[in-house]
């Protein structure tokens, strides 16, 4: 069989399948975030949520065409997201893509048809991941709200919200105490965390600060600046620190300064938006050094799932070819591992799946 232009399937995203990627993304980041990789904190948030999503997208269309599923839970979002859809004892597991950057809603949309549909090589042979299983290929089209170099007071007219999930990841080990650290570092808590702004304008602000109270046990805890210099302390200790939200929808108008009653670490954020690191050499190996972190939006805005084919693993480990990271030939974007590939109109239609669940 060949996947056709009208055989790829268009599922236009609704919110309730967003949000639950936005929070599961904000706490569960920095278990698997590479710093020596290109993408940076947002970024990675980001590709967590476009996972969430198309999965929730997947999940839907089982629910209309009646196919009973069970899924796996995300309970331990401390190890990598292994997710799997499982239908009568056989695994659906999705491997998508956002579309390339010169797609849009207004492209045609058999240009999936020359992408690339990709299996991480090390995946494709996991004895975990069955012949008999399936691969289900997606792409996701949404727009990015990057708040690089945006200044909320330099706006004439500011709008209502400056995004629909502004946050900041914390970037310091002491915060997120990641094991390699601890060992040499120690494993004392942050005790209570003191949160800070400089403008009297923030009086009544609120965000949400997640972390964990030890390891591997996350919690969560509203915050209200009162005063009038505007401050918090939390009731809860926290061992770790992930992230503090803006509840409103707004970056703060003052400069919030996180402090910890255990640790002489401090966190400035900054009230405008950006993330921004350096590779810097050393004479043993190189060093990645941050510039800017303050305040970014992880919302997906305006998202379409394109569902372009399916296949089962054996067919899919026999037809394919293997290519190295980087290669140049993928055209939705540069692939940062080595894959199996088979292009989209080689794969199966997605709608003869749904019929043979």
């Amino acid at each position: 069989m060949v996947v056709r232009e009208n055989d790829i399937l268009i599922i236009k995203v609704l919110k309730e399948w967003i949000e639950p990627g936005t929070e599961y993304a904000q706490k569960s980041w920095a278990c698997t975030f590479n710093r020596m990789g290109k993408s940076g904190i947002y970024e990675r948030m980001i590709n967590i949520v476009h996972g969430i999503t198309v999965q929730k997208a997947t999940e839907y269309l089982l629910k209309e065409k009646r196919i009973e599923f069970e899924t796996k839970d995300r309970n331990k979002w401390y190890e990598i997201d292994r997710y799997d859809i499982f239908v009568n004892g056989k695994k659906l597991d999705i491997k998508s893509n956002r579309c390339g950057s010169t797609f849009s809603r207004s492209t045609r949309v058999g240009a999936i048809l020359d992408y690339s549909a990709l299996v991480p090589t090390d995946q494709l042979h996991s004895r975990t991941f069955q012949d008999e299983d399936f691969y289900i290929f997606a792409f996701l089209l949404f727009k990015r709200h990057d708040l690089s170099g945006y200044d909320p007071r330099a706006v004439i007219s500011r709008p209502p919200k400056d995004g629909e999930w502004i946050v900041h990841g914390f970037w310091d080990y002491e915060f997120l105490k990641p094991p390699k650290w601890t060992k040499e570092h120690g494993t004392e808590e942050l005790g209570c965390i003191e949160i800070s702004s400089s403008s009297s304008r923030d009086r009544g602000k609120r965000f949400l600060l997640g972390g964990t109270m030890m390891p591997r046990k996350f919690q969560v805890e509203k915050i209200t600046l009162n005063g009038s210099n505007p401050k918090f302390t939390t009731a809860n200790d926290f061992f770790q620190l992930f992230f503090i939200r803006s509840l409103d929808g707004n970056i703060p108008n003052g400069k919030i300064t996180i402090k910890c009653e255990n640790s002489k670490i401090v966190e400035v954020i900054n009230p405008v938006g950006g993330f921004k690191t350096e590779k810097v050499k050393r004479k043993t190996k190189d060093e990645i050094v941050l510039v800017q972190n303050d305040w970014d939006d992880i919302w997906l805005y305006d998202p379409y799932v394109y569902f372009a084919g399916y296949m089962t693993k054996g067919d899919f480990k026999d037809r394919s070819e293997e290519i190295s990271r980087y290669d140049k030939t993928v055209k939705q974007f540069e692939p940062q591992t080595d894959n199996n590939r088979l292009l989209v109109h080689k794969l199966n239609p997605i709608k003869q799946l749904f019929e043979a669940l």
